[in-house]
């Protein structure tokens, strides 16, 4: 019996489809990996997937009409050549069920923002009367 292949894309779309493969952790990856190759990649990454789960889950007609969009204006956001609003990828991804949150990094030197730190031009005299100090810090004064 000869066995049959399947393509990637074929068995991506068959695990979104049926939940061996959680729409939300193959989002996540997606969008955990944005900034990797470069801005344009990541983003044609992340449409993509959303384009992926959109074709698996539902049709272009049916989230379209739940975000009250036309279903060519949603086949156009989720494009290669997409390059959609913030709001108009809220709306989608409230469509399939999904919010979005802001989640705070663990510190990454590689993209700290650098302040400038202006130098004091001129001395400046700070008058003992005008300083309040909680009680903790009045041992750290060095007279």
């Amino acid at each position: 019996m000869a066995r049959k292949f399947i393509t990637h894309q074929e068995a991506l779309m068959r695990d979104l489809k049926n939940n061996s493969l959680d729409s939300k952790t193959y989002l996540n990856e997606l969008i955990a990996g944005f900034g990797v190759g470069g801005e344009r990649v990541s983003r044609n990454v992340i449409l993509r997937g959303l384009r992926n789960i959109v074709q698996a889950k539902a049709s272009y007609k049916k989230i379209a009409a739940k975000v009250h969009i036309n279903h060519e204006t949603l086949q156009e956001i989720l494009s290669e050549s997409g390059n959609p609003r913030l709001s108009s990828l809220i709306k989608v991804l409230h469509g399939l069920n999904f919010e979005a949150h802001v989640i705070k990094k663990e510190y990454d030197p590689d993209y700290a923002i650098e302040e400038e730190i202006e130098e004091p031009t001129q001395e400046k005299t700070v008058h003992l009367e005008s300083l309040e100090l909680s009680p903790p810090s009045l041992s750290r004064i060095a007279l």
